[in-house]
């Protein structure tokens, strides 16, 4: 079973649901050009997740930011975003998608 950290930020345009595989919180991620990311409890780190509840949290948000190849994966097996939409940041999938 795979379990992801998510934290929901609130701001004036909807819910934010930051999303990242367990195994990167608290990791800085280094991008080939020197930038670096760092996978921050602040942002990331409200609670442990199993995937049902991510699925649940996904059709929840108004915007979601996830970050590794498991949550990306299941946001994509979902419906919830095109593969075509994925970046890759040090060799990790980030997306963001924006519920309409």
């Amino acid at each position: 079973m795979s379990w992801f950290f998510i934290k929901l930020h609130t701001s004036p345009n909807g819910v934010v649901l930051a999303v990242c595989d367990a195994e990167l919180l608290g990791k800085t991620i280094e991008a080939e050009d020197g930038l670096k990311l760092e996978v921050s409890e602040k942002f990331y780190g409200g609670e442990k997740v199993d995937e049902e509840e991510l699925i649940r949290l996904l059709s929840e948000a108004s915007f979601s930011n996830l970050l590794g190849e498991k949550a990306v994966k299941i946001a994509i097996d979902n419906g919830f975003a095109h593969p075509n939409s994925v970046i890759s940041f040090g060799g990790v999938p980030h997306l963001i998608i924006m519920h309409l």
